[in-house]
C-alpha cells in the first residue's frame, strides 16, 4: 500500500503526462511552472509538514502552490523588475548555487558509477588493519644512568609515599635521557615492539618485557641493561588491546570511500573543464591588486574574549598544586 505523502507526486506525474511536459500549472506574469515543477516542490516538503497543509491531497497541493510557489514566483518577478538579477552580488550567489548543484550531480554520478560494495569495505579494512587494532600498551617512566650503585639507590628510595618526589629529583639530576628527564622520565604509552605514541621516541623492547610481569605501579627490582647504560623503569599503568571488526567500522569506511570517489570525479571534471574553458589567467595582474581589497571589513573582525586565566581567580577558587602526576 502506498504511503500518503507519495500520492500527490503520483497524481501530479499523471497530470503532467496528460497535459504535456510544458503545460503551465501556475503562471505569474511571464513566469510559468509546469506540473513536474509543482511535483518537485511537493517532494521537498517534509512529510510531517505536508500533513499539516490540508486534510486531503487536493488541499495540500493547493496549499503548496499558494503558500510556497506563488510567493516565490512573485518575489522572483519583482526582483527581475528591480534589476536585482543583474547585480554582481546576485551573479556571485548564482555561481555558488550552480556549483553546489554540480557537486550534487557529481555525488549521484559517483554513487551510480562506482558504488561502495561490501568487498570494497573489506579490502580497505584488510589493507589498513593497523588503524583498527591497537595492541596492549604500558605507561612507563624510565631513568637512564651509567652507574649501577646509583641505579640501585634510585630503586630503593623511589618506593613509598615520598617515592614519586624522589624519583622526579633523580630523573632531573641524573638521567642521561635529556628528552624525558624534565618530565619524570615519562616515555608515554609503550608497545611491545618498543614504539610509542611519539614517532621519534623508541624504547628497547627488553624494557617492556621486564615490566610485563610486574603489577601496575611497581618499579622493576633490578636495573635493565640498555646499550651502554642502565635503565631504572617504573610501570605506571597500562591500556588493554583494542580490536575493531569490519562490521563496526563499515559505516565510517563507506563514508571515507564515498568521499574519495567523489573527490576523484570532481578532479576529473575540473581538469576537463579547465582544459576546455579556461583561456586566460593573468596571475601577474592579480599580484598588482592592493591587499586592502581582500581584507575583511572592520565590522567583521571580532575581538575574542579574554581567556579565563587572564583575569584574577575568583575568591575561594582552589589554586593548582603540584602533584606526583603534574600540576592539578
Amino acid at each position: 500500500m502506498l504511503k500518503a505523502p507519495l500520492l500527490p507526486l503520483i497524481l501530479l506525474s499523471a497530470t503532467a503526462t496528460a497535459l504535456g511536459a510544458d503545460a503551465a500549472v501556475i503562471q505569474v506574469g511571464a513566469e510559468r511552472l509546469d506540473a513536474a515543477a509543482v511535483a518537485r516542490a511537493l517532494g521537498r516538503v517534509p512529510a510531517f509538514q505536508l500533513q499539516e497543509l490540508g486534510a486531503d491531497d487536493a488541499a495540500r497541493r493547493r496549499a503548496v502552490v499558494e503558500r510556497r510557489l506563488v510567493p516565490e514566483l512573485l518575489g522572483y518577478a519583482e526582483a527581475k523588475a528591480r534589476g536585482l538579477d543583474h547585480k554582481p552580488r546576485t551573479a556571485d550567489r548564482m555561481r555558488e548555487l550552480y556549483s553546489k548543484l554540480i557537486d550534487g550531480a557529481l555525488e549521484r554520478d559517483a554513487a551510480e558509477q562506482q558504488p561502495v560494495t561490501e568487498a570494497d569495505i573489506q579490502r580497505y579494512f584488510d589493507e589498513h588493519r593497523a588503524r583498527f587494532e591497537t595492541p596492549h600498551r604500558m605507561r612507563i617512566w624510565r631513568i637512564l644512568v651509567n652507574d649501577e650503585e646509583l641505579a640501585k639507590k634510585i630503586i630503593a628510595e623511589s618506593r613509598g609515599p615520598a617515592g614519586p618526589a624522589r624519583w622526579r629529583n633523580f630523573a632531573r639530576e641524573h638521567s642521561l635521557d635529556t628528552a624525558t628527564k624534565l618530565r619524570d622520565g615519562d616515555l608515554g604509552f609503550v608497545r611491545a615492539d618498543g614504539s610509542t605514541e611519539t614517532p621519534r621516541v623508541r624504547v628497547d623492547p627488553a624494557v617492556y618485557s621486564a615490566l610485563e610481569r610486574l603489577p601496575e605501579g611497581e618499579i622493576a627490582p633490578n636495573p635493565i641493561k640498555v646499550g651502554s647504560a642502565l635503565a631504572v623503569v617504573w610501570r605506571r599503568g597500562s591500556l588493554p588491546a583494542i580490536s575493531r571488526t569490519v562490521q563496526q567500522e563499515a559505516p565510517a569506511i563507506r563514508a571515507l570511500l564515498t568521499r574519495e570517489r567523489l573527490e576523484a570525479h570532481r578532479k576529473q571534471l575540473l581538469a576537463r573543464l579547465r582544459k576546455e574553458h579556461v583561456e586566460l589567467k593573468d596571475a601577474q595582474l592579480l599580484e598588482t591588486l592592493p591587499d586592502a581589497m581582500f581584507a575583511p571589513p572592520p565590522s567583521a573582525l571580532k575581538v575574542s574574549p579574554p581567556l579565563p586565566s587572564a583575569g584574577r581567580a575568583k575568591a575561594g577558587a582552589e589554586t593548582p598544586k603540584p602533584g606526583d602526576r603534574g600540576t592539578r
